[in-house]
């Protein structure tokens, strides 16, 4: 059976890093992704020898998304991913009124529109590869 492939979006600290460690440690092919280089170091390194890879993502930006999509495609030789991981997010952790708009805008591009980028990014594949797998 092949071994199937996982992508994590979100920096792997904290929920990410167990996150992106959990499925390894159970044999799945886990691309751990995020926008800090030391946190994808990290994970890296705490991985060992389970089959965890790294790369940037910032599911803010549109032409790093396209650079996922390209870079899960070159490393998976076309195969693509089995399993989206929509981690990336954060909290505002104070009153309301204390928030800019700015702030609150901000979180609502990353854990709506991000989720939303992510799953346009990677589920087409996805479901054109399940569409043509054989009939269990």
């Amino acid at each position: 059976m092949t071994q199937q492939v996982v992508l994590v979006t979100g920096d792997p600290g904290g929920i990410g890093r167990a996150t992106a460690l959990h499925p390894a440690g159970l044999g799945y092919r886990v691309f751990a992704t995020g926008h800090k280089p030391e946190l994808l170091e990290a994970v890296q390194r705490d991985a060992g020898d389970l089959a965890l890879e790294t790369f940037p993502l910032d599911v803010d930006d549109a032409a790093s998304l396209a650079a996922a999509g390209a870079e899960v495609e070159r490393r998976t030789e076309g195969r693509g991913l089995d399993v989206l991981v929509n981690n990336a997010g954060f909290g505002l952790t104070a009153p309301m009124k204390l928030i800019d708009d700015a702030d609150l805008r901000g979180q609502f591009v990353t854990n709506v529109f991000g989720l939303v980028r992510a799953t346009q990014q990677f589920a087409p594949a996805m479901r054109l590869r399940r569409a043509l797998e054989a009939p269990r």
